[in-house]
């Protein structure tokens, strides 16, 4: 038997018995399908610009996911705390796959690119974009 209590604007659906049934769900409510994916996420990166890792505080802000700077580490392990800017927005996001938009800095500039996001599992995911013929893959995983 399922039993909860739910009042506020956004729908959700509630599996029940084999049939599917909408209720009401606070809005910033803890949505166990997909923000599962809150956390400290590392990334490590092996380019001219900076061969080490970075780890990124990924926050639900409303119904958007944004992953924001939070620790770099060198290839040597020593680390620093990082600044907080904001390096990736999550648009869309159904628990598996989603869409958004990471800020990529070349040369001084920052770019907004296109990204995807594919879950490998609850501790690992891969983000990829491909922006005007330059496309990569980062492979993030809970801290």
């Amino acid at each position: 038997m399922l039993v909860a209590s739910l009042n506020s604007t956004q729908a959700t659906e509630v599996i029940v018995a084999d049939r599917v049934q909408e209720h009401e769900v606070a809005p910033g409510a803890y949505q166990s399908d997909t923000d599962y994916i809150i956390g400290k996420w590392r990334v490590t990166y092996d380019s001219e610009a900076f061969k080490g890792t970075i780890v990124y505080d990924l926050k639900k802000e409303g119904k958007v996911f944004h992953a924001y700077t939070f620790q770099y580490e060198d290839e040597n392990g020593d680390s620093q705390k990082a600044e907080g800017t904001k390096a990736l927005t999550i648009q869309e996001f159904d628990g598996y796959k989603g869409t958004g938009v990471y800020l990529s800095t070349y040369e001084g500039e920052t770019y907004d690119v296109v990204c995807q996001i594919d879950m490998v599992d609850e501790n690992t995911f891969m983000l990829s974009y491909d922006y005007y013929g330059y496309s990569d893959m980062e492979t993030w995983k809970r801290f």
